[in-house]
C-alpha cells in the first residue's frame, strides 16, 4: 500500500481512517482540526500559507463525501501520492471539470511550501541543442521542447500512428516532410517545405507516414520549438522510424 511507503501519506491516510469511524459532525471539526495540526507541525512547519478556515472545511466535507460514495481513504492516499511525484513522472492524472480528484489537487497545490513550488526537468542534450518533456497525460498527449542550435537539423524520422504539432515560439527555420515510399511510377514523393519564426508562430502537422525535419536556418540564434504528439513516448513502443528527408 502506497500509504505506508511516506510518513506523511501514513499519517493522512490514519487521519482519514480515524474520520471514516465518527458522526460527521464530530468529524469535521476533529479532522478539520488535525488537518491544521498536522500541516504546521510536521508537514509545512514555519511555513504561513493564509489558507481559509472556510476552504479547509469544505476539504474535509468533500472527503467525507467521497468516503460515503465507496472511496476509501487508502485512495484518498494513493491520489495523494500521485500528486506528490507529479514533478517526477511529469504525468498529469486525469482529473474533469468539478471533480473530487480536481479538488483534492488544487487544495494539494496551494499547501506547497516554496520549496517545492518549482522543480527541475530533464534536459537531453546533445550537441545539436536538448529536447525536454514538460508534462505527460494519459488521454491528451505529450508537451514537449525542442532547442536547435544554430544550423542544426533535427529528426529525420517518422512515424506510423503517432502524430504531432511543431510550434516554433523562436528562432527561424525549416520544416521539411516527405511521404515515405514511392508513388505509381515508382519515384519518391515530393518533399514539402514549411518556413516557421517565432515572429509569427504557427502550427504545423507532423503526419503519420512523413518522414520530418526541423532545420535551424540561424547562423547565431537557437530555434525554440514546443512540440506536442498525441501520446506519451514509450521506449518500448516508440512508433519512431529513422529515415532521412
Amino acid at each position: 500500500m502506497v500509504a505506508k511507503t511516506d510518513p506523511h501519506i501514513q499519517k493522512a491516510y490514519d487521519q482519514l481512517l480515524y474520520m471514516s469511524g465518527n458522526e460527521e459532525k464530530r468529524l469535521l471539526y476533529e479532522a478539520r482540526q488535525k488537518a491544521i495540526n498536522d500541516y504546521n507541525t510536521q508537514m509545512y512547519s514555519n511555513w504561513h500559507d493564509g489558507y481559509s478556515e472556510g476552504e479547509e472545511k469544505k476539504l474535509i466535507e468533500l472527503i467525507c463525501k467521497k468516503m460515503k460514495k465507496n472511496c476509501s481513504a487508502e485512495e484518498i492516499a494513493d491520489l495523494l501520492e500521485i500528486f506528490k511525484k507529479q514533478p517526477q513522472t511529469i504525468m498529469m492524472p486525469e482529473m474533469p471539470r468539478d471533480s473530487f480528484e480536481k479538488k483534492l489537487y488544487a487544495t494539494y497545490l496551494s499547501y506547497l511550501p516554496p520549496c517545492k513550488i518549482k522543480f527541475p526537468l530533464k534536459m537531453n542534450l546533445d550537441e545539436r541543442g536538448s529536447f525536454t518533456e514538460l508534462l505527460r497525460t494519459s488521454c491528451c498527449g505529450q508537451f514537449s521542447v525542442n532547442i536547435s542550435r544554430p544550423g542544426a537539423v533535427k529528426g529525420q524520422h517518422w512515424h506510423h500512428t503517432k502524430w504531432e504539432f511543431f510550434m516554433v515560439v523562436s528562432g527561424h527555420g525549416l520544416i521539411r516532410e516527405r511521404q515515405v515510399g514511392v508513388d505509381e511510377q515508382g519515384k519518391p514523393y515530393p518533399v514539402l517545405e514549411f518556413e516557421v519564426s517565432g515572429e509569427r508562430i504557427e502550427a504545423v502537422h507532423m503526419l503519420p507516414g512523413y518522414v520530418h525535419s526541423i532545420h535551424n536556418l540561424s547562423d547565431t540564434e537557437d530555434l525554440v520549438t514546443l512540440m506536442w504528439a498525441n501520446e506519451p513516448f514509450d521506449r518500448m513502443r516508440a512508433d519512431t522510424y529513422s529515415e532521412p528527408v
